[in-house]
């Protein structure tokens, strides 16, 4: 917890900045673009899972609650070169995008 808490106070608080990075807190370094839109990508397709959920099952009662949800299928998008090396700093702006 010590070394997490000195990085966040070297780099700043990443989850107080608003910026599409992903980045990994103990190496610094950057994900690469598209892994950061795969996740995007999860992250809505979850959203809109859940959304449709609460509609179907619970508000308008349309399905029963004992219907599985359909599992979705998605092919992630992964880099195919070599690992970036970019590390941020503590002089980063994590708002500039």
């Amino acid at each position: 917890m010590t070394i997490l808490a000195n990085t966040i106070k070297e780099t700043g608080n990443p989850f107080t900045k608003d910026s599409n990075d992903l980045l990994a807190l103990d190496s610094r370094e950057m994900a690469y673009p598209a892994v950061v839109y795969t996740v995007h990508q999860i992250e809505k397709l979850g959203k809109e899972l859940c959304d449709a959920y609460a509609k179907e099952w619970l508000v308008s009662q349309t399905k029963p609650i004992s219907d599985p949800i359909k599992k979705k299928t998605l092919t992630p998008v992964w880099p195919t070169s070599s690992p970036r090396k970019e590390k941020v700093t503590a002089t980063s702006d994590f708002s500039k995008k």
